[in-house]
């Protein structure tokens, strides 16, 4: 929420009224609806906002040529003499690093020079806020010790990295001087700005842009942004690869005036698809998201027509888009449980669900692709020493900045030069702003984890949040009791000198243990699939050989899988200090930023989980009334109850296969 007083107080801050005068005066063009600095929240965060209505697709905000700090630029700067010899460090041909290294010293070169410098006045107005500047007791309201864990590896990976360049600086006095340990957190401070700041995805390459980082992050609304070439605008003709925006954009901030074709109002393809769909709508969808609206159509769609089935429809859900802070081992799961669904779809047409010895055996070799083999897993179990402390990535996974550009075939930049006095990086508003809104710009697809460890805020309701659990695959077989749910959870970090790159005695962690990232509103299939696989050893049905990973088979099984994934999750939620609803009651302003954002982070966490226990426990009604009545018609079930949008969203896909 604008906070209009401290926003008068941001506005005859000496360093902001240099700021805005040093962009001008360099050729920045900023348009008179927007307002910066603007204060947020009770806490008084620094933004972005507008002074009054402003319409979408509209520039307004235009940064110059020269105001831009691209990693093409720097590599041609007084600093270039160290960057040709020092190839080991600067060379994006030898280290995926280059980039961030080559920006990061050459902002702190530039911060060294003080006032000196002709990026004063930019340097000079950004204040940090990540996790580096955290106290102890800022960290431990976090709740969560592998977040900690994984903060503070990343802490001494920043140590290794100032004594690793000091050593190179000192050996170019004459632009860095003699550096002792008293620059050391000007260091660290220059390390955080390009780790916050950057702009990468869509653009010649990674660049800082004055002004246009002064933007927060948000899922809904955000502005997004292009380079446009005003002369090639002007003339109406592209060079090469450049793509005209004249008719999608108002660029009249860059003194051209040429009609927007209404046909980019529409902003997106949800708004599309409500428009397309008007007629079968039965309610009004006044002060409704778009989520609201698509799951409401989709509702009568299944209301209208008799045959069409749940998961044949495409409910918006939060949890929907996957976030971009996956690595490898995500994908190659997702791959690997399609394939054994469809041998395991293929077994089923095979025999018809009459599983001989020969069949079950395919399952079996399904299973083992899975999973370690148990003496490897053995061996390694016997050598791992406990050290009481939380399991993170040695391999911590890099910033990839995801900030989306509106045209996404223009990545060729073969009509861009650095030199180029006609381009513009511009701002754009996607969608309509009200006055007072805040304006934002779109980082990536990012959970709060990510978002707090590398950017140092979370957000409220974060659609590509993800609650990280760890589980270890083929543990020791064990009593079914209440100790069994921390046996499972992947807890404790194994002593250093065992994890090395990722492995632990040689045996990539992952796998030993499976990571699996709980999301908003759906059931986490996954989850489900791993806790088939591990209760298969303890089912003693008659049907427990025809038990598959990926179908439910058995009422008796799924109705055991469940309970025990409810237990699991129940465990979970009960291990933070604090309990939910004390959280959700806390006055959110009397407290700090920090406190503020651990408080979110908590908070985002838990529901993540309680989300899961209700979609968890809506899954079981259903299996207990399917055992009661196995002719039960599933889809008439869950349409006369309440919330049957939201239920039939969160387990469509699980139903599909009942």
């Amino acid at each position: 929420m604008f906070n209009s007083q401290k926003t008068a107080e941001l506005c005859n801050k000496e360093k902001y009224i240099l700021f805005i005068q040093w962009c001008k005066e360099n050729g920045a063009l900023i348009s008179d609806e927007v307002q910066y600095p603007s204060a947020f929240g009770a806490q008084g965060y620094t933004g972005v906002s507008a002074k009054m209505n402003i319409p979408a697709n509209k520039v307004i905000i235009a940064i110059p040529n020269k105001l831009i700090i691209s990693h093409h630029k720097v590599l041609k700067s007084e600093l270039s003499d160290m960057f040709k010899t020092h190839k080991q460090f600067f060379d994006d041909q030898i280290t995926a690093d280059a980039e961030f290294n080559c920006l990061a010293l050459y902002i702190f070169y530039h911060k060294l020079q003080g006032d000196k410098s002709f990026w004063y006045p930019y340097l000079n107005v950004v204040e940090q806020h990540t996790m580096f500047e955290w106290r102890n007791r800022d960290l431990f309201n976090l709740q969560d010790q592998s977040l900690i864990d994984e903060f503070m590896y990343i802490q001494s990976e920043m140590d290794k990295s100032w004594y690793k360049f000091k050593g190179l600086m000192n050996k170019y006095p004459q632009y860095f001087g003699s550096l002792t340990e008293e620059q050391k957190d000007m260091f660290y401070w220059s390390n955080e700005f390009v780790m916050t700041r950057c702009f990468g995805w869509t653009l010649p390459s990674t660049s800082l842009v004055p002004m246009a980082d002064m933007l927060n992050h948000s899922n809904t609304n955000p502005a997004t942004y292009h380079l446009i070439n005003r002369s090639i605008e002007q003339n109406g003709q592209p060079n090469n690869r450049y793509t005209l925006k004249r008719e999608r954009i108002d660029l009249k901030l860059l003194e051209l005036d040429f009609k927007v074709d209404p046909k980019y109002s529409i902003r997106n393809s949800q708004e599309a698809y409500i428009q397309t769909n008007k007629q079968l709508l039965v309610h009004e969808f006044e002060g409704q998201t778009s989520r609201d609206k698509i799951n409401q159509i989709n509702y009568n769609v299944l209301q209208l027509w008799k045959e069409k089935q749940a998961w044949e429809l495409d409910f918006e859900s939060s949890s929907q888009s996957e976030d971009n802070d996956t690595d490898s081992e995500d994908e190659d799961k997702v791959d690997k449980l399609s394939q054994i669904r469809k041998k395991e779809l293929k077994i089923l047409q095979e025999k018809n669900m009459k599983l001989d010895q020969q069949y079950t055996q395919k399952c079996q070799d399904i299973i083992t692709s899975l999973i370690p083999k148990n003496a490897q897993y053995k061996q390694t179990q016997t050598n791992i020493q406990i050290k009481g402390k939380r399991t993170f990535e040695e391999d911590l996974e890099k910033d990839q900045d995801s900030s989306e550009s509106s045209d996404d075939s223009e990545k060729d930049f073969d009509w861009y030069n650095d030199d180029d006095d006609q381009v513009y990086f511009c701002i754009t508003t996607a969608g309509q702003i009200q006055q007072g809104e805040q304006i934002y710009t779109f980082y990536g697809r990012r959970n709060n984890r990510f978002l707090l460890l590398w950017y140092g805020f979370t957000m409220n309701n974060n659609k590509y949040n993800s609650f990280n659990l760890r589980l270890w695959l083929n543990p020791e077989p064990m009593a079914m009791n209440d100790q069994i749910y921390s046996k499972i959870i992947v807890t404790d970090i194994v002593n250093t000198s065992h994890l090395k790159l990722g492995q632990i005695n040689g045996v990539p962690i992952n796998q030993l243990s499976r990571e699996i990232k709980l999301k908003g509103s759906k059931l986490q299939e996954d989850l489900i699939i791993y806790v088939r696989l591990f209760l298969m050893a303890y089912y003693i049905g008659q049907d427990a050989n025809s038990i598959l990973l990926t179908i439910p088979i058995s009422i008796d099984f799924e109705i055991q899988v469940f309970d025990f994934t409810l237990k699991l999750l129940s465990y979970l939620a009960q291990r933070f200090k604090s309990p939910y609803q004390e959280d959700l009651n806390l006055n959110q302003n009397n407290l700090t930023c920090e406190e503020y954002f651990a408080l979110n982070y908590r908070l985002g966490q838990k529901e993540l989980i309680l989300l899961q226990i209700n979609h968890i426990m809506e899954a079981l009604k259903l299996l207990r009334m399917l055992k009661q009545q196995p002719k039960l018609n599933i889809k008439e079930y869950f349409m006369q109850q309440s919330n049957s949008v939201e239920k039939i969203r969160a387990l469509r896909y699980y139903i599909k296969y009942l």
